[in-house]
Formats: C-alpha cells, sequence, structure tokens
C-alpha cells in the first residue's frame, strides 16, 4: 500500500513493512486484485454485491440457508434487507462452529477490581449457553420474545448474550450503571418478557445495588413475567415472586438445545440511544448485519486475527459491548471483561490488564484516555508489560490532540497505532475509522470502512473539503439499524429526511486537504455566530489547552445581533487551590480568539465543578444549553449525575460573577 497517498505533514506514526505486509487489509487486497484502500472503498461502494460476496468468501459464514441477493430495497432505501432469503445466526457462528477446535481456548476471560478471574473455554461457553437457553426457554421464553439484561461486564452476561441467540430471542442489553426509571423506560418499549439482572455490580471497591434498582423498574412494567438474578456480589437482597435465582434456571449439566434457525434479518439486538429530544430510540441490529458489519470492521481496521485477546473499556449495554463479545468469538479469539474502575485500586489497573492478559487489542474512548493522562500528569506511567499490545482503539466521542498524542507515545510506546472509529450505535460499528497500514496524524480519520458511501457536504448537499460539513452515508449499508422499535416514523424524521435517500447521521467532519478525516462535534450541538459555523469541540480543545483547564463545554445561545454567542463552561484543575479566576478567564477567552479569530471567542466563561454526564461520561451540552435558557430539558434518564443541572441555571451561574 502506498504511503504516499497520505502525505507528511503533521504525521506522527508511521507503520513498518512488516506491518503493512502483515495486515488483513493487505491481505485482502492482494487476494481480490484491489490496487489499494482507495480503490477497495471505491469498489465496495460501486458494487456491493462483489464487496459482500467477498466478505461472505472470505469469513466462510455458516448459513442455513444461502440468501438468495445482497440487498433488497423496495420498501425504500431505509428500509433495505440484506441478504435476502438467508438464514444465519450469530451464535452457530460465533461458538459452534469452533467446537472442533481446540477446546482448552478461552473465549471469555472476566477479571474485577481485586484481581479475581473467571474464564470459559468455548466448549465450556457452550455448554452454560446451552444450559441457560434451555433454563429460558423453560420460562417460556421463544423465538422473537425480547429478553432484557441488566448486568455488570461479566461473564454471565455473554451467557445471557449467547443464550437469546440460540433461541431466537432479541436480547435488550441495558448499562449497569443506569437507574430504575431508564431501565423502565427501556424495559416497557421494547416489552420485555424476562429481565435478567445481578445482585450488584463493583466499583472503586464499592457494591451498588442492581437489583433494588431493577425491583424498581419490574414494578412499572407489566410484561415482565419472570427476572433472573445472578448471585455475583453476594449481596443479600429480598426475593421477589418474579424472581429466579439464575443457578436455579440452569437445565442440568449435559443437557442439549438445538439453536434456533432465524433469517438473516431477524432482529438480534435492541439497543437504545438518546437523542437531543424524545424517549430513547431502540435501535434494531438483525443476526446478518451485526454479525457481518462487525467482522467487517474488526478485520480491516482493528486487524483481529486468530491469536488476538481483546479488551474494550466499555459495557454490555453500549454497542462496543456486544461488538467485542461477538466480534472476538467469530474471529475464534478471547474477549476479556473488566468490571471496574480504569485506575483502581491503583493508578495504570488497566495496564495491568494488558501485562496480565497479554492483551493485543485495548480500547477505549477519549474520556478515560483524558482521565488516566490527567492521572498521570508527570509522563510517567507504572511499569507495566505491555509489548504483546498491537492496536489501540479509541471511539465514542472526538479526542483532541493531547490526549491522542499521550495515548500513543505513553500507552502504545509510539509502536502501536490509534485506530480511531466513529459510527454509533445506530450503524452497528463504525462509518470512518483507521488502518494500521497507513500513516496517522494526530486525532485523525483515514476516511470511510469498507462497504460505507459517506460524504462530507454542506447545507445545500454539496462535497465539502478544508472545512466542517455534516456527515452523510449516500446509500444503505450493511449495519444500519433496522428501524427503531416500532417506531419507523421517528427513525425517518432522524436519519432520512432532511435529504431523500440520504442517511444524515448528525456528526460534524472535515476533510483536510491531504485526505484525513476528522470529528468536529454534533450537528445539533453546532454553533453559528455571525454566519460562521464551528463545531463545539474547535472551542474546547484550545480551552483545555491552557494548564489550568481540566475539561470545557461550549455551548451557542440566542443573540439579536450575530444570531447566536458563545458560552464556554470550564472545570479547572486543582480547584482548591486559591486561584485568579478572572485573570484565568481572561486568558482563556483571549487564547479561543487568538486561534480561532476574534468572532469566535466566547461572550461568556464559568467555572463549573462538574457536567452533567451520560454513564459512559460523555458530557451532555444539549442539557447545559436548556437549563442556562431554562427551556424544556427533556429525556434525561441516561444522565448519569442529574444533580448537578441546577448549578447551571443562567442565575445561579450570573450571581457568581464573569470577572
Amino acid at each position: 500500500m502506498s504511503l504516499e497517498l497520505y502525505g507528511s505533514d503533521q504525521v506522527i506514526w508511521r507503520p513498518n513493512q512488516n506491518q503493512i505486509d502483515e495486515a488483513n487489509l493487505t491481505a485482502f487486497t492482494n487476494r481480490y486484485g484491489v490496487s489499494d484502500y482507495q480503490a477497495l472503498i471505491k469498489k465496495a461502494a460501486e458494487d456491493q454485491d462483489w464487496f459482500y460476496n467477498a466478505i461472505n468468501e472470505t469469513f466462510h459464514f455458516q448459513w442455513d440457508r444461502p440468501f438468495d441477493r445482497i440487498s433488497e430495497s423496495s420498501n425504500g432505501a431505509p428500509f433495505t434487507e440484506w441478504f435476502k432469503g438467508g438464514y444465519i445466526n450469530i451464535y452457530k457462528n460465533c461458538v459452534e462452529k469452533h467446537l472442533t477446535k481446540c477446546n482448552t481456548k478461552n473465549a471469555i476471560v472476566w477479571e474485577g477490581e481485586d484481581g479475581s478471574k473467571q474464564g470459559l473455554t468455548y466448549q465450556e461457553l457452550d455448554e452454560h449457553v446451552s444450559r441457560f437457553a434451555l433454563g429460558l426457554q423453560r420460562l417460556g421464553v421463544g423465538y422473537g420474545d425480547r429478553i432484557g439484561i441488566f448486568l455488570p461486564p461479566i461473564i454471565e452476561s455473554a451467557i445471557a448474550l449467547y443464550a437469546c441467540a440460540k433461541l431466537g430471542a432479541i436480547a435488550v442489553p441495558m448499562f449497569s450503571g443506569y437507574g430504575a426509571d431508564a431501565v423502565t423506560t427501556r424495559l416497557n418499549d421494547s416489552e420485555c418478557k424476562v429481565l435478567i439482572t445481578a445482585d450488584g455490580s463493583i466499583r472503586k471497591g464499592k457494591v451498588s445495588p442492581m437489583k433494588e434498582i431493577a425491583d424498581r423498574a419490574v414494578d412499572l412494567s407489566p410484561s415482565v413475567e419472570h427476572v433472573v438474578v445472578v448471585n455475583h456480589t453476594h449481596t443479600n437482597f429480598t426475593k421477589r415472586r418474579l424472581d429466579r435465582h439464575y443457578e436455579n434456571v440452569l437445565a442440568s449439566k449435559g443437557a442439549t438445545l438445538i439453536t434456533h434457525e432465524t433469517k438473516a434479518s431477524d432482529p438480534y439486538l435492541i439497543i437504545y440511544t438518546s437523542g437531543t429530544t424524545g424517549k430513547p430510540k431502540g435501535t434494531v441490529h438483525t443476526h446478518s448485519s451485526f454479525i457481518i458489519k462487525t467482522a467487517i470492521d474488526m478485520y480491516f481496521c482493528f486487524d483481529v486475527k486468530e491469536d488476538a485477546k481483546l479488551f474494550w473499556m466499555t459495557d454490555i449495554g453500549w454497542i462496543m459491548g456486544p461488538w467485542l463479545l461477538i466480534g472476538a468469538n467469530l474471529f475464534h479469539c478471547t474477549a476479556v471483561l473488566y468490571e471496574g474502575d480504569v485506575n483502581y485500586p491503583q493508578n495504570g489497573r488497566i495496564l495491568q490488564l494488558i501485562e496480565d492478559h497479554r492483551l493485543t487489542h485495548i480500547g477505549m474512548a477519549p474520556t478515560v484516555v483524558r482521565t488516566l493522562r490527567k492521572t498521570h500528569s508527570d509522563q510517567t506511567l507504572p511499569s507495566y508489560d505491555t509489548s504483546s499490545l498491537k492496536i489501540i482503539g479509541s471511539t465514542g466521542e472526538a479526542i483532541d490532540q493531547a490526549s491522542w498524542t499521550w495515548l500513543i507515545e505513553q500507552v502504545g510506546e509510539s509502536r502501536c497505532p490509534i485506530i480511531n472509529y466513529s459510527g454509533g450505535t445506530e450503524a452497528g460499528g463504525g462509518i470512518i475509522g483507521c488502518y494500521p497500514t497507513m500513516p496517522l496524524k494526530a486525532s485523525s480519520f483515514h476516511g470511510p470502512l469498507p462497504g460505507i458511501d459517506p460524504e462530507v457536504v454542506d447545507q445545500d448537499q454539496q462535497p465539502v473539503r478544508n472545512k466542517t460539513g455534516e456527515l452523510i452515508v449516500q446509500q444503505p449499508f450493511v449495519g444500519m439499524t433496522k428501524s427503531f422499535w416500532q417506531d419507523d416514523d421517528r427513525y425517518l424524521n432522524t436519519y432520512w429526511n432532511k435529504w431523500p435517500g440520504v442517511w444524515v447521521h448528525g456528526d460534524l467532519v472535515s476533510i483536510d486537504d491531504l485526505g484525513y478525516w476528522y470529528i468536529k462535534g454534533r450537528a445539533d450541538d453546532t454553533i453559528k455566530v455571525a454566519g460562521k459555523r464551528i463545531g463545539p469541540t474547535e472551542i474546547e480543545e484550545v480551552l483545555t489547552n491552557h494548564d489550568r483547564a481540566k475539561e470545557a463545554a461550549v455551548i451557542g445561545i440566542p443573540d439579536d445581533i450575530k444570531g447566536q454567542s458563545i458560552i464556554g463552561f470550564v472545570t479547572l484543575e486543582n480547584e482548591g487551590e486559591q486561584l485568579d479566576k478572572g485573570l484565568i478567564r481572561n486568558e482563556l477567552v483571549n487564547t479561543v480568539a487568538e486561534k480561532l479569530g476574534k468572532p469566535l471567542k466566547p461572550t461568556f466563561i464559568f467555572f463549573v465543578k462538574d457536567f452533567p454526564r451520560t454513564q459512559s461520561r460523555k458530557i451532555v451540552r444539549r442539557v447545559i444549553k436548556n437549563v442556562f435558557l431554562n427551556e424544556q430539558i427533556g429525556d434525561i434518564s441516561t444522565i448519569a449525575n442529574p444533580n448537578i443541572l441546577v448549578e447551571f441555571t443562567s442565575d445561579k451561574l450570573l450571581d457568581k460573577g464573569v470577572t
């Protein structure tokens, strides 16, 4: 692959020749006579039949019945049916097909904060899944039933996901840190028949009573007939009428159950994601689309091979949880689950995982990277052996250059590439990403995933370069949600109705003159000052470069003259110290004016203690803006710290003064 395709300007990392020669991307392009990455992206977009047939041949998917055609769009592009006529089951492809191979290899390993470990080989996993699936069947669970999974990232979460696949049921995973209202919303929207939960989960040495939360949710969820409880933390709880102990649900050892033959278009996962308005949206992923999309992304971007050991700092309730488990097992790899905090009980706990498990791949959100970087601000890390590491993944939000550079130098030791990966729950994985065969610039993406046809456009739907535009996908793609659960109209309004036949993703993106892509923020967070559009992350990155600034969030508020003016919120390092906040505020405003231009400098900057965040630690600018402007807040069920909202009322902030 030619490195000249990506110029040398500001390149920080380059692959060596062995990394290029041994990469899956190189093997695929050589096998199918495609000259390079750009040619592959172009051919895959122009001839989807060729591409997906080649993918099917590469991965040797086990089809119970072969598909008649790759796609059928007779009901319109938003409702494209993939692999029409085919029957495929995720469980058969991730577990059953490997049972004739080495039975001593771990399929899944779990580790807790205190170093406790548990692992299951592929054979043991199959036995547990069969026993649990048969037990669920005896509780009345069958094809098409929805099963809520409210569990921490433990072995039983994988067993539950696979038991649903084996039965042809639909898994509804939920974040283990949710409160009762968030769980209730998801149970009722999907009309779950069974909820699988645990007595508790552990983080920073403390037990979170998940069963109490589940009880409150089930009391308001009439569709739930049984609650299966995993005794994970050995915490006492009140046994209620619907409760069934996990161990008592398991069928006897040696029990077997034939895996259901599922259509390619049968739903397998409903994973909820919140928008700017309304209740959470239930994205629907099918047996064929989710496994094939996961296979593509892991193969090309993350260069996963059979000897890999993969870990992602995530939860079973986020898309990356099922993605990790199903992807790793599809490749006959080991998926590593960790329950706890990245810096507990000692700093660098996540690095200890690399050494102990000889991890080849790790992934995390930029918020986790920033947490690690701030913890190790002296640029030193605990001395762990990370020589096994080959790939570092980053997803969930835009990563600032300082954190990206720190990550590749300190954790990747300047030899492991950072694979930036962006798409979302509704995309079933990535839309744009990086590849380990091409040079990297800080915070950048190389471009589209194979099979995806994205573009960056202005408000007239014209392609733009070297300026921020809106990310669209120009034709349907494998991985995209089948719809929202029982809400086609909202699905169309969210992604398809802005421009006919085009998926509008909601991200702001720019492409530089060398072809590198950059995420600039969300379109619904866009700020427009005197006709100048800017994503909030561009301003936030300038603010956080100040040595006293820890994190920042920026919103646009109505301005009679300029259309919008910019308001910044900043948390400070060493908040307890005597700081000249007036001086810091002036430095921040002047720096933005210097870096981005005077029209884009903040009108006000307020210092706050923390931000409203989702359970995955993302800052929710929408809520900040609504509270500040005294507008309707909307859905806040996914916010981890709702008590902080009162701090963002304009009256309270103005009482603090701005000078």
